[in-house]
């Protein structure tokens, strides 16, 4: 038989026995009732390629043996599967019954086509740029975000994803009135709270974000134009338009980026006076792979 006609897939593996914090490398049986394969010294993201196609009983060993892990992969043509394993590997030598596919001996299964989710926490601090000065009448505005979401690694090494956040803006004025300059104020400002949905595509880079583009929603549950002197402050809702749609990019590695993000539309009624469109800022956060 010729190698290059026989039906095969490949295997991307990362485990991680925890307990066995000295190995670089563990070692793998893929056995059936058709064959038995072995594999030494594989590192995490190593993939295993002409593996002939099937249902197999595997076993993953830590380099000295003293742990090891079993599940069941099935193997498909031209097809990558991803096996991802954390903690919990038992203790000992002895290999289990290959052929027992119940969850006492599989209790931790997974194994796909896609590599694993991604789940952040973030904190995104920006600030709008005026760089043709639209908006004289504007001091500055910032704005913070709290924002968690998921990300997909379809094939390496590009994921999808949400982010789904609330955020806080507020934009400060110059003194003069902005429906009649006559009038002055010693506090002039805009402030609102919103609910964003945010649509994401991403590179990753060792299994850490690099870059990602993306477009997102506002949608303002609490929107107020203030005008304060002393103790006095007069406040007005409903400025606020329903069109914040935006599109945005964000560049770093694993915990810290920066972003840009253009604002397609104005979202301020009269007599409000315009946002800049563009925001660039910092963004934090932590990310974990389950």
């Amino acid at each position: 038989m010729q190698l290059a006609s026989a039906q095969t897939g490949g295997l991307n593996t990362d485990i991680n026995f925890v307990r066995d914090v000295q190995c670089a490398t563990y070692n793998l049986k893929l056995e059936n009732q058709d064959s038995t394969l072995y594999f030494k010294s594989i590192r995490v993201g190593d993939t295993l390629d002409e593996i002939p196609i099937g249902l197999y009983s595997a076993t993953f060993y830590s380099c000295d043996s003293a742990f090891h892990y079993g599940q069941k992969i099935e193997i498909i043509e031209d097809e990558i599967r991803h096996v991802f394993f954390r903690n919990n590997a038992s203790v000992g030598e002895t290999d289990m019954n290959p052929y027992k596919y119940d969850d006492e001996y599989y209790y931790d299964y997974y194994d796909s086509l896609y590599a694993p989710v991604y789940f952040g926490i973030f904190w995104q601090f920006g600030r709008g740029i005026d760089f043709d000065a639209a908006h004289p009448e504007l001091l500055n505005n910032y704005s913070f975000d709290y924002i968690f979401g998921h990300d997909w690694l379809l094939t390496k090494p590009v994921a999808l994803g949400y982010e789904f956040g609330f955020g806080f803006t507020q934009a400060n004025y110059i003194s003069e009135d902005l429906a009649d300059p006559t009038i002055s104020h010693e506090i002039q400002r805009f402030t609102t709270f919103d609910i964003n949905l945010g649509l994401v595509t991403s590179i990753y880079v060792k299994e850490s974000r690099l870059l990602s583009l993306g477009a997102r929603y506002r949608l303002p549950y609490f929107a107020r134009y203030a005008r304060i002197n002393g103790n006095d402050k007069l406040s007005t809702r409903g400025l606020h338009k329903y069109n914040d749609f935006s599109v945005f990019a964000q560049l770093g590695y694993d915990w810290g980026f920066v972003f840009a993000e253009y604002r397609f539309d104005q979202i301020l009624r009269e007599p409000l006076g315009g946002l800049p469109e563009l925001s660039i800022g910092v963004r934090f956060g932590f990310r974990e792979e389950y």
